[in-house]
C-alpha cells in the first residue's frame, strides 16, 4: 500500500474491489455484464452464443436505446460501478456510440469485450474522449489461415488487425484474450509474442463449454483435461498464479446452499431482451427486466436465489478438490441440466491439477478462525 502526498492510503481498484467483496455478505452489484446483442458478424466454431448478423426477428427483439438507457440509470442508481459490454458483437449495434457516451456520462467504468474486427477510426476518437477502463480483444490465431478457420469469415483477420493498429495509435491500452481450442492450440506462443513488447496484455483461457440453447458442438473444439495441464506446466507464470491461489486460506462452501460463489452477490448478466440472470450460464434463473425493476430484482429476485437450497448432499461440497475445479452450479446446468450434479471434465481437470502442483489446498472453516483444514490428499 502507498500513500499519496495528502496522506490518504491508495490502493489498486482491483485489490479494492476484492476487499470489498470479501467484507460484505449482501446483494452488492459491483459489476454487470450488458450483451447489448446476439448477434456477431463471425461464425466461430466454439462460440456459446452468436446469432446470425442477418437474423432481423432477433434484432428486433433486442432492447431499444431508450430502453438500455433507462437500465443504466437503473444501476446508477443501485451504486453498479463497472459494466461489461459484449455480445454477440456489440458494435454491430448502430446506436452503440450514443449507449457508450450515456454510460460513461453516467460515471460507469466501462470494460468493452470485442472481436474488433468492426472498429473503425470514428469508433476509436470515441474512446479517446471518453477512455474505457479496459478494451478486451478475442484472438482466435496467429495467423490468417488459423484465424479464419476459428471464425469462418475470410478477411476476419485482416479486420482484426486493423482494428488493433486503431487502438494502438492513439496509445489506447487493450487487452488481448485468446481462447485456446485444438483448432489453434498450436498457435499459442505465436499469439503471445504478438501481444509482448506492445502495450497489449495478453492472457489465454480453456473453458469452452456448452451452447445457452444446449447445443453441445462446442465442445469438439476443447482441449482434454490432460492437454491443458501439460501447456500449463511450460507456462511457470501460470503455474506460479495457482500455487498463490492455493496458498491462500480459505472458507469451506456452505454445505446447505447451492450458490456459494459471487453470482446475483456482486455480479449479475443482462441478456439483449431484458432478462437479467445472476451470472451468464444460470438461463433457468430469469428475472423480467421490462416488467419489473431492477431495484426489486435486487430485494427480492437475487436474494431468494442466494437462498436456494441443495436438494440433496451434493459431491462436490464434500471434495477436496473444490477449489481447484471450476464446476459450478452454472456450469454444471449447463453440460449436464442439472445444477447440483459434478461435471466430469471438471472433475478429473481438477484431480490433474492437484497432482500437478503437488499442493494442499488449505481451508479455514469459518472467517474469524485461524485453524486450517488441509485438502484431503489423492
Amino acid at each position: 500500500m502507498e500513500s499519496n502526498r495528502v496522506g490518504i492510503s491508495t490502493i489498486p481498484a482491483t485489490e479494492w474491489t476484492r476487499r470489498l467483496h470479501q467484507q460484505s455478505s449482501h446483494i452488492l452489484p459491483l459489476k454487470v455484464s450488458l450483451a447489448l446483442t446476439e448477434r456477431c458478424n463471425l461464425h466461430c466454431a466454439h462460440c456459446y452464443i452468436n446469432q446470425p448478423v442477418s437474423d432481423t426477428q432477433i434484432r428486433t427483439q433486442e432492447l431499444s436505446l431508450k430502453q438500455w438507457q433507462g437500465i443504466l440509470d437503473q444501476m446508477a442508481a443501485a451504486g453498479v460501478l463497472w459494466i461489461m459490454v459484449t455480445g454477440g458483437e456489440p458494435l454491430l449495434r448502430p446506436d452503440f456510440a450514443d449507449f457508450y457516451r450515456y454510460a460513461k456520462r453516467l460515471g460507469f467504468h466501462v470494460i468493452l469485450l470485442t472481436n474488433g474486427t468492426l472498429l473503425t477510426p470514428e469508433m476509436a476518437d470515441l474512446f479517446v474522449e471518453y477512455p474505457p477502463w479496459e478494451i478486451e480483444i478475442t484472438i482466435y490465431g496467429a495467423t490468417a489461415a488459423t484465424y479464419e478457420r476459428v471464425t469462418a469469415v475470410p478477411g476476419s483477420y485482416a479486420r482484426f488487425r486493423r482494428g488493433i493498429a486503431l487502438l494502438r495509435e492513439r496509445g489506447l491500452a487493450l487487452t488481448l484474450k485468446a481462447m485456446i481450442l485444438t483448432l489453434n492450440v498450436h498457435e499459442l506462443p505465436a499469439m503471445r509474442q504478438l501481444a509482448e513488447g506492445s502495450i497489449h496484455t495478453f492472457r489465454y483461457d480453456f473453458e469452452i463449454h456448452s451452447r445457452l440453447d444446449g447445443d453441445r458442438s462446442p465442445l469438439a473444439y476443447r482441449l482434454s483435461p490432460e492437454e491443458i495441464v501439460a501447456l500449463e506446466r511450460e507456462d511457470p507464470e501460470r503455474m506460479q498464479q495457482w500455487r498463490q491461489f492455493c496458498s491462500r486460506p480459505w472458507q469451506h462452501p456452505n454445505p446447505d446452499l447451492l450458490f456459494n460463489c459471487g453470482a446475483g452477490l456482486h455480479s449479475l448478466d443482462l441478456d439483449p431482451y431484458g432478462g437479467l440472470y445472476p451470472c451468464l450460464l444460470t438461463r433457468w434463473l430469469r428475472y423480467d427486466l421490462l416488467n419489473g425493476s431492477l431495484q426489486s430484482a435486487l430485494q427480492e429476485f437475487l436474494p431468494a436465489v442466494r437462498k436456494t437450497p441443495l436438494t440433496h448432499n451434493r459431491t462436490c461440497r464434500q471434495c477436496g478438490l473444490y477449489l481447484l475445479c471450476k464446476n459450478c452450479p452454472a456450469w454444471a446446468y449447463c453440460e449436464t441440466g442439472n445444477p447440483e450434479a459434478p461435471e466430469p471434465f471438471q472433475c478429473r481437470l481438477a484431480y490433474l491439477r492437484q497432482r500437478e502442483l503437488g499442493l494442499k489446498i488449505q481451508f479455514a472453516p469459518d472467517p474469524t478462525s485461524s485453524s486450517m483444514i488441509p485438502i484431503k490428499e489423492v
